[in-house]
């Protein structure tokens, strides 16, 4: 468990012995932070029911593992033995028993949700082909596809189903961030065009993010495989499980010579793959904390925070000190509004700011 300071220590004295098995226990770490948020109580508790369940059913133990005392807590596992070597073995055992429900969980809780919808019992929208749909400021909504792909999209999104989706791909088109549940489907690929490249995947989630305006667009892989692709040059990209790639978004252009100079950027620029980030809570992963209402923000500036800050909340905001642009911030808000988020982000730096209806101005 995260939180439990035993835990922590067993598991650092384990990679500290096994170095090599670093990639892999982030990855398990990765793998359930991503989803913890994304499932209900009611959801995990089921997923360890049936874990526990599965573990008495099943004759494996030996005399050894009788020594074994495996106790459950409401969403945690608690491990304990007389023998740290065969303790081990049953907190990797345990670790993969949990994977496999919560998977388990979310497959049987999406088909239950779309079975609801199609009886009307859930009032979630599901489009059509030749259909756009739009979040304001503020809101966020869930949507289901023409093929039962699930669409969570974030504030100030713009989501457009083509009118062939189905035929040869199902294609859409985004501005703004979404997370997509795809719905596998081996004779029809799933795209999501964006303006600087597009995603191609055959069943899979994972979250874009792509803002007209903003410096960068990022996609972050949960499950499954995505193919990235810049529109220009062509060039692809494979993402990995708990991987994520960022790509500058090119400036509008205005001519036909600064478009060609935009194209050979843009075959110079790499990809820049990362791993997810652990939110700040180290309960989740931040780029999906979105979805739990959650604004993370990780060691950005305040110029790069300008446009999240401007649609998380609704405000307008403008600099009146080139010093300020560059102050760093890493933060996590959930019920706040704009005056508490600010004030809370003076405590890292000095600096004021005069609001006006839904105007702010930052000052030194």
């Amino acid at each position: 468990h995260l939180d439990n300071p035993e835990d922590i220590f067993i598991w650092e004295s384990y990679l500290s012995k096994n170095p090599l098995e670093g990639k892999t226990v982030e990855e398990a770490k990765l793998f359930v932070l991503g989803l913890n948020k994304m499932l209900k109580a009611t959801e995990r508790e089921d997923g360890l029911k049936r874990f526990t369940t599965a573990l008495a059913d099943k004759k494996f133990r030996d005399s050894k593992d009788r020594e074994l005392n495996v106790a459950y807590k409401s969403s945690e596992v608690v491990i304990g033995s007389q023998n740290p070597k065969y303790r081990w073995y049953v907190a990797a055992a345990a670790m993969v028993g949990i994977m496999m429900t919560v998977w388990f969980a979310i497959d049987t809780s999406d088909k239950q949700l779309i079975a609801k919808e199609n009886s009307g019992e859930v009032t979630n929208t599901v489009l059509t082909e030749n259909s756009i749909t739009k979040t304001s400021t503020g809101e966020r909504k869930t949507v289901f596809l023409p093929d039962g792909t699930k669409v969570t999209m974030n504030v100030k999104t713009t989501l457009t189903v083509d009118s062939s989706f189905g035929m040869n791909v199902r294609l859409v088109k985004l501005d703004g961030e979404a997370f997509f549940d795809v719905q596998h489907d081996t004779r029809s690929p799933f795209i999501v065009q964006l303006k600087d490249f597009k995603v191609k995947v055959l069943g899979t989630m994972f979250n874009v993010r792509s803002y007209s305006g903003d410096k960068n667009s990022e996609t972050a892989l949960v499950k499954g495989k995505v193919e990235i692709e810049k529109n220009i040059s062509h060039e692809k990209l494979f993402l990995k499980p708990y991987e994520k790639v960022i790509l500058p978004n090119t400036p509008v252009v205005a001519s036909a010579a600064q478009g060609e100079n935009h194209a050979k950027n843009e075959v110079l620029t790499a990809f820049d793959v990362k791993p997810l980030t652990i939110s700040n809570d180290g309960n989740s992963i931040s780029e999906t904390g979105w979805m739990q209402n959650r604004l993370e923000i990780n060691d950005e500036t305040f110029l790069e925070l300008q446009n999240k800050l401007e649609r998380w909340y609704g405000v307008r905001i403008r600099f009146d000190d080139e010093e300020v642009k560059q102050y760093k911030f890493t933060a996590t808000f959930e019920n706040e509004n704009i005056d508490q988020a600010l004030k809370a982000m003076q405590l890292s730096y000095q600096f004021n700011y005069t609001k006006k209806d839904n105007q702010i101005m930052i000052v030194k």
